[in-house]
């Protein structure tokens, strides 16, 4: 996976990396909420439900409520579709990685607080038992323009 240079996700995605130990990816357990203090705002902590055709949001990143207009702590992703918080989109993008269990990143143009703007986002796969993903780590960011 390429993360172009100057990206704010690369350390994050060097992290994730350091942790895998070996495996495809790591265990959630293997994150220390302390080492990702530089990107906690930024994050996201989706649980995959349904043999990850849907999601639950576990954790919301305060800087994605301020940039987004909206928490989603709780809710599943369908939800957030189903009330037009995000799109199909969002939704497909957590299933690919889901089911591919690798690393994923995205450049796009999203519609956030009335407003259009270019967001990057990290999209990363955890395993419990090193073989199925139960949960994406994602990180978030507008770009500068």
């Amino acid at each position: 996976m390429e993360i172009p240079a100057g990206s704010r996700v690369k350390g994050l995605y060097d992290y994730w990396l350091s942790k895998c130990g070996g495996r495809r990816m790591p265990p959630r357990a293997a994150l220390d909420p302390l080492e990702m203090k530089p990107w906690l705002g930024h994050l996201l902590i989706v649980a995959a439900l349904d043999d990850g055709n849907d999601f639950l949001y576990n954790l919301y990143g305060t800087t994605l409520v301020q940039l987004f207009g909206f928490e989603a702590t709780g809710k599943r992703v369908s939800q957030a579709v189903a009330e037009g918080l995000i799109t199909e989109v969002v939704l497909n993008e957590y299933r690919k990685v889901c089911k591919s269990g690798q690393p994923h990143y995205i450049q796009r143009m999203r519609s956030a607080a009335k407003q259009h703007m270019t967001i990057e986002k990290l999209i990363l796969p955890l395993s419990n038992d090193g073989a199925a993903v139960d949960r994406l780590l994602t990180a978030i960011y507008a770009c500068e323009v």
